[in-house]
């Protein structure tokens, strides 16, 4: 376990994957066979949500899902055509205004603080959906959790905690209806 812990601060995405299994399995927490959960919208899967590992306790219910925060920016990328960091190297070099473009959109959507990602809330309202989903009173709202580490050798996790009420999830399964926020 003390191991494990001490995998969490290397550099390489893989030994903190494998960190996080491990921490994982000795809370009694069981990794699923997928790394993306859906975020629905009006009955529908309107996004999937990328993330390094989903984790159930044994009822199957997803509670708890880990990203690393390079993965969230590896996503922004694609999102805006650019597969690594040497395309757009590239493609600034070919088409110099082109490319000076592109790299200033993905400085906006870049947020000042890593940790204050908005994909992180994504992540977590499609594991309380996810998690409703399997339950049976969808009148109570569901509690989740997300552990996001920094790409780079770090000192530091980052641990979020939501409950995401009823009402909330309501909206985004029945939009075109009203809800009562309380």
């Amino acid at each position: 376990m003390l191991q494990a812990i001490g995998d969490l601060q290397a550099g390489d995405q893989r030994e903190q994957q494998s960190a996080i299994v491990k921490i994982m399995d000795y809370c009694k927490l069981v990794k699923t066979l997928s790394n993306d959960i859906q975020l629905s919208y009006g009955g529908k899967d309107a996004d999937r949500q990328r993330t390094n590992g989903i984790f159930t306790v044994k009822s199957g219910v997803r509670t708890v899902a880990y990203i690393n925060l390079e993965t969230i920016r590896t996503v922004r990328r694609r999102h805006m055509g650019v597969q690594n960091l040497r395309d757009l190297r590239l493609m600034i070099k070919k088409n110099n205004p082109v490319g000076w473009q592109i790299k200033k959109k993905l400085d906006r959507l870049r947020p000042a603080m890593e940790q204050e990602d908005p994909y992180i809330i994504g992540i977590l309202i499609a594991l309380a959906q996810s998690q409703r989903r399997i339950g049976q009173d969808r009148r109570k709202g569901e509690r989740v959790y997300v552990i996001a580490l920094p790409g780079t050798r770090a000192p530091v996790a980052y641990f979020y905690k939501a409950f995401i009420p009823a009402a909330f999830l309501n909206k985004f399964d029945n939009p075109w209806e009203a809800h009562e926020c309380a």
